[in-house]
């Protein structure tokens, strides 16, 4: 069963190159882009930044949606690609490269961010996303 909640967790994320602000600042988009992911999300579905020591928990579709207006809120673009997916049973720790312009720099800035997935009955009940990949690591047990 693990190996089918990699495969799930891999078919949600963006492509690579996807600009990710530009879907979330266009409401036809992003309500196309809910709408698309809600068959595979629980209901009670949460999620969670976890940055710099803080937490910020959002429940539900809307709650999504809400969690990535609240991340992209300083950028001018934004788009992430998978490095490597790890089972970790019931969870699944992604490890991700994320670009991003802020509004009115001419730079991209590249970060090694994480997110631990977990799965339960074959749809995603909690998705946490982390600015720090060794944390990411050790909630998911990986690092004492």
């Amino acid at each position: 069963m693990s190996q089918e909640n990699v495969e799930l967790v891999l078919a949600l994320q963006p492509r690579p190159g996807v600009d990710l602000v530009a879907i979330n600042r266009d409401d036809d988009a992003a309500a196309a882009w809910v709408e698309a992911m809600t068959p595979y999300f629980h209901p009670d579905f949460e999620c969670a930044h976890r940055l710099l020591g803080t937490e910020r928990t959002y429940s539900g579709m809307d709650g999504l949606r809400e969690s990535w207006r609240d991340w992209l809120a300083p950028w001018a673009t934004y788009r992430s690609e998978v490095e490597e997916a790890i089972d970790c049973g019931d969870r699944v720790l992604m490890l991700v490269y994320d670009f991003g312009r802020r509004e009115g720099s001419p730079a991209e800035v590249r970060s090694n961010n994480a997110a631990i997935w977990t799965i339960r009955d074959g749809k995603v009940a909690r998705a946490e996303f982390y600015a720090d990949r060794e944390w990411a690591r050790k909630d998911v047990g990986l690092v004492e």
